[in-house]
């Protein structure tokens, strides 16, 4: 490696790490459920697509490591020199704050815990699924915004 990469990289580095702090800054951690009354924290990390079904689909393998590609983040691929989708494992795909554990656990449980016995003929199933991805897509533009705010002066 020479001075010039060794440059490169230390820039890098700086902005993702600049990059990562601002992320966390703007990260929301609240309960999308309309009715706070039996919240119970913490706020989890939880998934907007079932981890045990809908991601195990969408999931590669490449050299014994499985995988899935991320398509809010990227990464430099420095051989082809530019940049591609992340690769990120299941337990962070898809992912939010969006969900107290007592809202998280007992709302979803049907379609988390029994993902072979989902079915798109039902209303009740098609509507859990169809929620927690919304909220999932109303959190994230929250975030996008509150992201924004401070670093672009956005009112």
């Amino acid at each position: 490696m020479n001075i010039h990469e060794f440059e490169q990289n230390e820039i890098r580095k700086k902005i993702n790490l600049a990059f990562s702090k601002l992320r966390s800054e703007a990260t929301i951690k609240d309960c999308f459920y309309h009715n706070h009354d039996n919240c119970e924290l913490p706020i989890k990390n939880a998934h907007s697509l079932q981890k045990q079904g809908s991601l195990i689909l969408l999931e590669k393998e490449f050299n014994g490591q499985r995988f899935l590609h991320c398509h809010s983040k990227s990464q430099l691929n420095q051989k082809a020199g530019k940049l591609e989708f992340a690769e990120i494992g299941r337990k962070k795909a898809s992912t939010f704050y969006g969900f107290c554990d007592f809202h998280d656990t007992h709302l979803f449980r049907d379609i988390e815990n029994n993902p072979e016995s989902t079915s798109i003929d039902s209303d009740r199933d098609c509507f859990l699924h169809s929620y927690r991805s919304y909220a999932q897509s109303y959190h994230s533009k929250f975030e996008v915004y509150k992201f924004r705010t401070p670093c672009m002066g956005v009112n």
